[in-house]
């Protein structure tokens, strides 16, 4: 379970692990003047076989390599574990954004107010977990409408394009009526794509790249329209460039620390003479922490 955590979690979560007050309940278990004597065998491999990966896996996490060393000096360790020769390092799987609780200050109220055992503080919890959970709602919708919306623009986009490629003056009626048809269609989009770029840019939204690049083939479909069929054209309307200074316009678009430890050693093992070391490996070794 503990390994399965640290493959799916993030980087909170490897701090955590990070820390001497986790570290040095694992050494606990090798330690023969804790829990060593009574831990199997299998137990205590599998432990160290967490060190070693965690110590390559995880390299923003100092204290973990630190342990696994410690291990060594002492004796506890003598050869690395028989791992594949490549340790992937731990990355979590990207999980879907959940707006409600991206607000931390929200977040850090909700925390407290359910931390009190004030019934007002309760009730605003509940009023207030509602109001999070209606923005994400929201903020759901507001997505679905964009997929639709950019669905619709790709769809018309693609036909009349292909429409056009096969038009000769032996076209039937129907096929040019259709066209006509997708042409005042795409127009109406120019203007629901207008307002879906504005709104992603207010809201620093990351598919503002996509609405543009719908928006630059919906425009030349057009403009090909009008050159194919002989319709006056209009001139073009560009989206204004964003205002954040994170995000690029494109040319010519239509409208459209870690906590600090109360540990910050590791155990004494004590498990008799010590590996010699110089250096740091000696400092390291006489500042392990005895609980």
């Amino acid at each position: 379970v503990l390994e399965a955590c640290v493959k799916s979690c993030g980087q909170k979560y490897h701090q955590e692990i990070g820390k001497f007050r986790f570290l040095n309940e694992l050494i606990k278990l090798l330690s023969n003047k804790y829990d060593g004597p009574r831990t199997s065998q299998p137990v205590k491999h599998k432990i160290i076989e967490l060190f070693y990966s965690w110590s390559v896996g995880l390299p923003s996490e100092p204290k973990i390599q630190e342990a696994y060393l410690m291990l060594k000096r002492q004796g506890v360790v003598v050869v690395d574990p028989h791992l594949p020769s490549q340790i992937e390092q731990y990355k979590p799987t990207p999980q879907p954004r959940m707006a409600v609780f991206e607000d931390d200050e929200k977040s850090k109220l909700l925390a407290r107010l359910l931390a009190s055992k004030h019934p007002d503080d309760l009730q605003a919890a509940n009023r207030l977990i509602k109001n999070m959970v209606r923005q994400d709602e929201i903020r759901e919708e507001k997505l679905s409408l964009r997929v639709q919306e950019l669905e619709m623009v790709q769809n018309n986009t693609k036909l009349l394009k292909e429409m056009l490629s096969h038009y000769s003056s032996g076209t039937p009626n129907s096929d040019v009526e259709l066209m006509k048809e997708l042409y005042d269609s795409c127009e109406k989009l120019r203007t629901d794509l207008f307002k879906l770029a504005g709104t992603a840019t207010e809201e620093g939204d990351d598919s503002l790249s996509e609405i543009l690049r719908a928006n630059d083939d919906l425009t030349k479909v057009i403009e090909d329209y009008r050159r194919v069929m002989g319709v006056p054209g209009e001139p073009r309307s560009t989206v204004p460039p964003p205002t954040s200074s994170t995000t690029q316009s494109a040319p010519d678009v239509v409208n459209s620390s870690e906590p600090s430890s109360n540990i910050s050693s590791l155990i004494d093992l004590d498990i008799g003479s010590s590996i010699p070391s110089s250096g740091n490996g000696d400092m390291l070794s006489n500042d392990l922490q005895d609980l």
